[in-house]
C-alpha cells in the first residue's frame, strides 16, 4: 500500500471517528431535553408543593442533572433516580414520566399523591444503550417506592414488565382489587411490600416462584383462601415472610423449613388451621413467630424449643 493509500485511510478512519462522537454527542443532548420536558410535565400537575423547592429549583435555565430529587449518571447524563420522598408534594402523576428512559430508581413515597398508578410507568421496562467512548451502558428501573401516598384503583398489570425491578413498595395507599398474577414475572424482585392496601382476593401462585425474593409483606389487606402448600420450595433466600390480618385459610405449609434464610414470620389474625407445623422448629435462625389469632389446633411442637431463646413468640 503506497503512502497516498495509507493518507485515505487515515483521514477514513478520523472520519469515522468524529462522525461517532458527534452522534453521541447529539444523542446525548436531545436526551438531556427529553428527560427535562418529561420532569417537567412531571412538575406541571403537582397542586402543593410547600416550600415551592420544584417550581423554583427546577428551572430550564439550570442543568435538569442538577435539579433537586435528581441524579444522573456521570458518562451520558441521563436522569437514573428521581428521589421526591418526603417533600409534602400533593397531586397526581403525569404519565410523562415513563419518558425518563434510563430510570433505575423511582421514589415519590411519604407524599399525597393520588389518582391511579400510571401504566406508562412499564415503559420503563426496556433496555436503552447509550454509546460513549469504551462501552455500551443499558438502565432499566430496579426500585420503584410510591408507598404512604393515596393513590387508587388497582395495581396495573404493566408493572409485571419491569423485569429488572429488584424493590417493590406500594404499601400505605388506597389501593383495591387483586394482585395481578403478571408480579409473578417479577423474577428479579427481591422486595414486595403491599401492606395496608386494601388488597382482595388470592395471593398468586406465581408469586412463590420468585426464587430471588428476600422479603414479602401482605400484612393487613383482605387476601383470602390459601396459597401453594409447596411455597417454600422455591424461596431460598426468603428472609421475612408477612401475612397478618389477611383472611387466609389453609393449613400453615410444612415445607416452610425449606427456607432456611427465614428470619421472620408473622401469620397472625388469619384463619389458618390444622396443627402447628412441627417443622418451623428447623428454622434456626428464625427470631420471630407470630401464629395468635388462628383456628390452629393441638399443642405447641417440642421442636420449637430448638429456636432462639431471645426470638419474638406469639402463638396463643
Amino acid at each position: 500500500m503506497n503512502a497516498m493509500d495509507n493518507t485515505s485511510c487515515f483521514l477514513f478512519s478520523i472520519s469515522l471517528l468524529v462522525s461517532f462522537f458527534i452522534v453521541c454527542l447529539s444523542t446525548s443532548i436531545t436526551n438531556l431535553t427529553t428527560d427535562q420536558f418529561a420532569l417537567l410535565a412531571v412538575r406541571d400537575p403537582i397542586t402543593r408543593n410547600p416550600e415551592d423547592v420544584l417550581a423554583s429549583n427546577w428551572s430550564t435555565t439550570s442543568l435538569v442533572c442538577n435539579w433537586v430529587g435528581v441524579s444522573c449518571g456521570l458518562r451520558h447524563h441521563r436522569v437514573t433516580a428521581l428521589n421526591l420522598s418526603r417533600m409534602g408534594l400533593q397531586g397526581t402523576i403525569a404519565p410523562h414520566l415513563g419518558n425518563l428512559a434510563f430510570l433505575v430508581s423511582l421514589d415519590i413515597s411519604h407524599n399525597n399523591f393520588y389518582g391511579y398508578v400510571p401504566q406508562e410507568l412499564a415503559r420503563l421496562h426496556q433496555r436503552k444503550s447509550v454509546c460513549n467512548t469504551t462501552t455500551s451502558v443499558e438502565r432499566e428501573l430496579q426500585i420503584l417506592s410510591l408507598s404512604l401516598n393515596g393513590f387508587n384503583g388497582g395495581i396495573p398489570r404493566e408493572i409485571g414488565s419491569l423485569h429488572m425491578l429488584k424493590e417493590l413498595y406500594l404499601g400505605r395507599n388506597n389501593l383495591k382489587g387483586v394482585i395481578p398474577s403478571e408480579i409473578g414475572n417479577l423474577q428479579s424482585l427481591e422486595v414486595m411490600n403491599l401492606i395496608d392496601s386494601s388488597l382482595t382476593g388470592f395471593i398468586p401462585s406465581s408469586i412463590f416462584n420468585i426464587s430471588s425474593l428476600k422479603i414479602i409483606n401482605f400484612s393487613n389487606n383482605s387476601l383470602s383462601g390459601s396459597f401453594p402448600v409447596h411455597m417454600c420450595n422455591h424461596l431460598p433466600k426468603l428472609g421475612g415472610l408477612y401475612l397478618s390480618r389477611n383472611q387466609l385459610n389453609m393449613q400453615i405449609p410444612s415445607n416452610l423449613y425449606k427456607s432456611r434464610e427465614l428470619q421472620s414470620l408473622s401469620l397472625s389474625i388469619n384463619s389458618f388451621n390444622g396443627c402447628k407445623p412441627r417443622e418451623i422448629g428447623n428454622l434456626t435462625i428464625l427470631n420471630e413467630l407470630y401464629l395468635d389469632e388462628n383456628n390452629l389446633e393441638g399443642t405447641l411442637p417440642d421442636e420449637i424449643g430448638n429456636l432462639s431463646l431471645e426470638m419474638s413468640l406469639e402463638i396463643a
